[in-house]
């Protein structure tokens, strides 16, 4: 063979190796694709099982709660009960509210206004722990009245958010500021009418 026929030879062998190895590539890009198109579909299967495992947790959280929820007001409601058929509601009625107008009395007489905001008690007594079943027994007795205790709560749940905030802001900023005056004037307005409504409230209650 002359040496023009070898290196022809060379070259169409080059060629179809060049050729195959064209095909070879290509397959491989198809492949790999596939291969990606596949760990896409995969990885958006488990991103949605994820998604909806989250949600049912979710969602049973929430079945849960709202069951503890009616339970625990199932349980207040039979304690109640219980209560109001030994004649027992109306001095718990009675009993909240002397509770409740010994704390505001208390708490007019500290004069936060010019008290020295570090000097504040704690506010966890102001409002009674049985003040919504001493409401619910109240409606038993009196709508009227049982409207003004509740009202007279919701101050005195108001002025422990406004003393509680006076607080929590003196001490992130370290200083005693204008909505330290503010808040002692709401909280005082709040006091003088929770007062007023219990004493109302137990004129309607007897």
């Amino acid at each position: 063979m002359s040496v023009p026929d070898i290196f022809q030879t060379v070259i169409t062998w080059a060629t179809a190796i060049s050729a195959f190895a064209s095909l070879v590539n290509a397959g491989c890009v198809v492949v790999l694709a596939r291969i990606n198109h596949a760990y896409a579909q995969s990885t958006a299967k488990i991103l949605e099982e994820s998604q909806k495992a989250r949600v049912a947790a979710q969602q049973q959280a929430l079945a849960a709660q709202a069951q503890a929820s009616v339970a625990q007001r199932s349980l207040e409601l039979l304690h109640q009960q219980f209560e109001d058929q030994q004649g027992l509601g109306k001095s718990v009625v009675q009993t909240t509210i002397d509770s409740a107008t010994s704390a505001v009395a208390y708490w007019k007489e500290l004069d936060i206004n010019n008290l020295n905001s570090y000097r504040i008690p704690p506010t966890d007594n102001l409002v009674p722990s049985n003040a919504n079943a001493a409401v619910d027994h109240a409606r038993r007795i009196s709508t009227q009245g049982a409207e003004k205790l509740s009202s007279a709560f919701d101050d005195l749940r108001n002025a422990q958010n406004e003393i509680e905030g006076m607080k929590q802001g003196v001490k992130l900023t370290g200083q005693v500021a204008g909505m330290y005056a503010s808040n002692c004037k709401r909280a005082e307005r709040l006091f003088d009418s929770a007062w007023t409504k219990l004493l109302e409230a137990k004129a309607l209650l007897p």
